[in-house]
């Protein structure tokens, strides 16, 4: 008999939770919808946090945003605008059918609906606690060469490109010095070499600074940075900036760093 009354008891308790759920949504729809309407405001404001973030990393150290980041950042654009319209058609719907009999159905289809969309915005929400990272520094582009640059139409001129990136091309070679008058292409050949080593696959990446009679290392320091796609954090001094400058270049590979003028 003690048997037979725990095991009717655990069928209550299992029939019973159903069918408490079923009303739940029948009888508190507004409820239901009210919640979502907090979480639509919650995820609403954790985008526009995140998104604030990573615009002003991007655009004051030049980093790049995460793949990942930017998926969610899109997911949750597209969640906040089905939830929107679907809130939107609900307060619509409520209007025009303000004055007719309660409908059990359409109670029950928003209530359904409401907690769906609420499960799919804490998903997202869930997603966002678990990165670690939001940037990351951008990829280095180094300088821009354009192979249709010209350089000036005689022998001599190109004579010095071919023995400049024979030179490059041996392993003892550590510096190349181009000298001549001004005005006769020097630059113009420096950054063709620089275009012709990158696409011979003699370096990983080129880079360029303009050095002037009275040099501005810090400038210079800026200008290959830049090309590197890296940031000089916590760092104003010219000694600080060239240590991380260096270890920057290292972690590079081969690299060939044009000093011009």
């Amino acid at each position: 008999m003690e048997i037979l009354i725990s095991v009717c008891a655990k069928v209550a308790e299992y029939s019973v939770a159903p069918v408490k759920r079923c009303a739940c949504l029948i009888f508190d729809s507004q409820g239901v919808v009210g919640k979502l309407r907090k979480d639509y405001k919650q995820l609403k404001h954790t985008r526009r946090q995140l998104y604030s973030d990573c615009e002003r990393a991007v655009r004051c150290d030049g980093e790049k945003t995460v793949e990942a980041v930017n998926q969610w950042l899109n997911d949750a654009e597209a969640t906040l605008t089905e939830v929107k319209n679907w809130l939107e058609s609900v307060k619509a719907e409520s209007m025009m059918c303000r004055h007719c009999p309660h409908h059990w159905g359409r109670s029950y289809r928003h209530s359904t609906e409401a907690a769906r969309k609420r499960a799919q915005i804490d998903e997202i929400l869930r997603r966002r606690e678990k990165f670690s990272t939001l940037t990351c520094p951008a990829s280095p582009k180094g300088i821009e060469i354009y192979p249709e640059e010209e350089l000036p139409k005689f022998s001599s001129v190109d004579r010095t490109l071919h023995k400049i990136l024979e030179a490059l091309e041996k392993s003892e070679t550590n510096m190349v010095g181009v000298c001549g008058m001004g005005g006769i292409g020097k630059t113009t050949l420096v950054r063709k070499v620089g275009f012709e080593a990158k696409r011979k696959g003699l370096f990983d990446m080129v880079v360029m600074a303009v050095v002037s009679q009275s040099a501005d290392i810090y400038r210079i320091q800026s200008q290959l940075g830049e090309q590197l796609g890296m940031r000089y954090s916590n760092c104003e001094t010219e000694y600080g900036r060239a240590s991380q400058l260096r270890e920057r270049i290292k972690r590079e590979g081969k690299i060939l760093v044009i000093l011009d003028d």
